[in-house]
């Protein structure tokens, strides 16, 4: 009869060695790896409490904003320029240049 745990404890002394071997590498990529917290993940989710708080931030007024945002009528026609400014800065910014190049080409 085989003894199973011995493959298993191969694969934990290996995944452990591999850890330990590579202790150096995470030590240097760990400041990369906190700026990268700090600077980039920290205001996102200050900006996603933030949507749910009042303006004082002292209140949890929950979706109340979103319902305010969404009934403004300035809110909705900036919306519409804004798709509008996509919309046009695709076709303009891609098409365009595929149809000059090809008509370059021939």
């Amino acid at each position: 009869m085989k003894v199973v745990t011995n493959n298993k404890n191969s694969k934990v002394k290996k995944a452990v060695s591999s850890i330990v071997r590579d202790i150096p590498a995470w030590i240097l990529i760990l400041p990369a790896i906190l700026v990268l917290c700090l600077v980039a993940w920290r205001p996102i989710f200050m900006g996603i409490r933030m949507a749910f708080m009042n303006n004082e931030g002292t209140a949890y007024v929950g979706l109340e904003n979103f319902k305010t945002v969404i009934s403004d009528v300035l809110f909705m026609q900036a919306l519409k320029n804004t798709v509008m400014y996509v919309v046009w800065s695709l076709i303009l910014g891609m098409f365009l240049p595929i149809v000059v190049a090809i008509m370059l080409n021939e």
